[in-house]
């Protein structure tokens, strides 16, 4: 979302989104120097990470493999 344009054009009944105070990186709104849509690939990659993490577990608990280093995660 453009959030800078929300402040410079009048979208609302009440006129513009005031965003003066708002943290913006590239016209969007930013947390911790990063866009929204950056954040959400990266939850996404560290929840990948930890999805990948609990399947190796569960394959070597399983006896899979016996090191867990080597258990596969995959499918």
């Amino acid at each position: 979302m453009d959030f800078a344009l929300l402040g410079e054009v009048p979208r609302f009944w009440f006129g513009t989104l005031a965003v003066g105070g708002l943290p913006l990186e590239g016209r969007d709104l930013a947390f911790e120097g990063k866009r929204l849509d950056e954040l959400k690939r990266m939850a996404i990659d560290k929840l990948g990470l930890r999805l990948e993490d609990r399947h190796r577990a569960a394959s070597w608990l399983a006896g899979v493999h016996p090191l867990l280093s080597q258990s596969p995660c995959e499918g």
